[in-house]
């Protein structure tokens, strides 16, 4: 009798004799077994047939570990980033804001109004103030972390005294608010 099979991955045939009896009648059986199929792109075949898959799981599952561990660390920069810019700029804003707002102040009483930044303490946050010749008319709290560096004076026609530069930061971030001879304000 003749038996085809696969083992290991390796094609192989054999001839058996089966004897009955006394009148030794020789069949012959003839199986064919088909070779594994093997499709192309097919990594699971591909694996087991080196015998590797173990080895491929574990190294699928470090990679996937791998990449839940570093996705929030990236999350943070970003948010981080995000949120400084956001804090830069918008304090800036509000910067130019209050500096317009001082022009007016200054023409319409007909006093210096002065806007002057305040570096933080360990009893008081960053700020900017507001004065004019007798009073502080507002401080400005500013956001944790931001600070603000600059100091102006407008006079009755509402003029700066002299040119100023402002600079808005936090960490390595920063903006700058630069006030012309002319009174014109402008964040480049």
């Amino acid at each position: 009798m003749k038996a085809n099979g696969i083992q290991r991955g390796l094609y192989f045939e054999c001839e058996l004799k089966v004897h009955r009896d006394a009148a030794s009648l020789d069949h012959e059986f003839h199986a064919l077994a088909e070779q594994p199929k093997k499709n192309k792109g097919d990594i699971g075949q591909t694996i087991d047939a080196i015998g590797q898959w173990p080895l491929f799981r574990k190294v699928e599952t470090f990679v996937f570990a791998a990449m839940f561990i570093a996705l929030p660390l990236f999350a943070l920069k970003v948010v981080d980033h995000a949120t400084t810019t956001l804090a830069v700029k918008n304090t800036s804003v509000d910067l130019v804001n209050d500096l317009i707002r001082c022009k007016g102040l200054a023409k319409e009483h007909q006093v210096n109004i002065t806007l002057t930044s305040r570096s933080p303490t360990d009893k008081t946050p960053a700020a900017y103030e507001i004065k004019d010749e007798e009073k502080t008319v507002e401080e400005v709290i500013l956001p944790n972390g931001v600070n603000v560096v600059g100091s102006v004076t407008f006079d009755p026609q509402g003029l700066p005294l002299h040119a100023s530069s402002f600079i808005v930061s936090k960490g390595i971030r920063s903006a700058h608010v630069d006030v012309s001879q002319q009174g014109d304000i402008a964040v480049p």
